[in-house]
């Protein structure tokens, strides 16, 4: 079957946010790729993208209160990771990350939302009306008088859509802060299927994977 599908555009800029906030701020180069349903991919990179970033470390911790991404229109907010052995650890306990040989501090946060909703599907074939008193049969039977009848058919259509997002950090010894952030994350897209027999088409929730990378030096 035939499918066409729609991306949803998911890049503005909010660079009053970027320029405002943040104790620390710099410039870098963004390269993002975005997946298509036909097996490419669109790249596009993003000159001069602010970031801003709140970053304290201490000989225990490493504080991330907030990081803004300009060009993405996104923002980060981690906290506090402990220092054990060579292991970050948040204020639960669990492992986030590690400290490198090089004094690279790298923590990965993983977060999914599920967007929910429905599709109607039309079947080709025909159908009895449903009785009264008898909503269990939907009415897909099939019906002699009117072979050709498109019945709707409505399904859940709900779609989780998973974000990975990975911090290097590095304090040089000018005091600045290297920072690369790297992320893997699902876009909702729309997709359609065409209708057959003259029945109506349907178009429906779905995701399309993408991922960013983004090098900046933070003062």
């Amino acid at each position: 079957m035939k499918h066409i599908v729609f991306a949803l555009s998911m890049i503005v800029g909010f660079s009053a946010m970027a320029s405002g906030l943040g104790e620390l701020r710099g410039l870098g180069t963004l390269t993002a790729s975005y997946d298509q349903f036909n097996g490419k991919k669109t790249v596009r990179k993003y000159e001069n993208c602010k970031m801003a970033m709140n970053l304290k470390r201490s000989a225990t911790s490493l504080t991330m209160d907030f990081a803004v991404i300009d060009c993405l229109a996104t923002n980060d907010f981690f906290g506090t990771y402990y220092i054990k052995g060579n292991k970050l650890v948040d204020e639960k306990g669990k492992v986030k990350g590690q400290v490198l040989a090089d004094g690279t501090f790298q923590v990965t946060e993983k977060s999914s939302r599920i967007v929910k909703g429905t599709m109607t599907e039309y079947q080709f074939g025909g159908g009895f009306p449903p009785e009264p008193g008898a909503p269990g049969n939907g009415g897909n039977f099939p019906d002699p008088r009117n072979p050709h009848r498109c019945v709707p058919v409505v399904r859940k259509n709900n779609v989780e859509l998973n974000k990975v997002v990975t911090y290097k950090i590095k304090q040089l010894e000018d005091r600045t802060w290297k920072v690369q952030r790297a992320t893997s994350e699902d876009q909702l897209a729309w997709g359609s299927k065409s209708g057959r027999g003259g029945c109506p088409g349907t178009s429906y929730k779905t995701k399309l994977g993408s991922t960013t990378d983004i090098n900046v030096i933070l003062k």
